[in-house]
């Protein structure tokens, strides 16, 4: 692959994605709007919302690492280089970054309907 044009990576995604790509991006927009509409009912990322969202996130991150070795059959003995230690921060960082953002955005919301926030 020559480029990465943005109708390259659409391309690309919507062939991996098949079908699942529309579901997707809609459910990523609602999740966006979601943790907007959070972060300004809590006045930011604090509060019980935000101590969950970052569990959660830890944990899928923590998740994410041990799993990304073994999708891929491969192990952690077949990594060699900074290319691929790299590559495995970033899944983590990745999985950690969007669960704690997606949690946010619907634990921020409940918390604060139900007055604990």
């Amino acid at each position: 692959m020559k480029d990465f044009t943005l109708t390259a990576m659409f391309a690309l995604s919507a062939e991996m994605l098949g079908g699942f790509l529309w579901p997707i991006v809609a459910l990523t927009a609602l999740l966006a709007v979601l943790l907007l509409f959070a972060l300004m009912r809590q006045r930011g990322f604090r509060g019980p919302a935000a101590r969950a969202s970052a569990i959660a996130g830890f944990v899928v991150g923590a998740a994410a690492g041990l799993a990304a070795p073994a999708l891929t059959k491969a192990s952690f003995s077949d990594l060699h280089g900074a290319l691929d230690w790299g590559a495995l921060i970033l899944i983590v960082l990745a999985g950690f970054v969007g669960a704690t953002a997606a949690t946010f955005a619907l634990a921020g919301c409940a918390w604060h309907r139900a007055g604990k926030g």
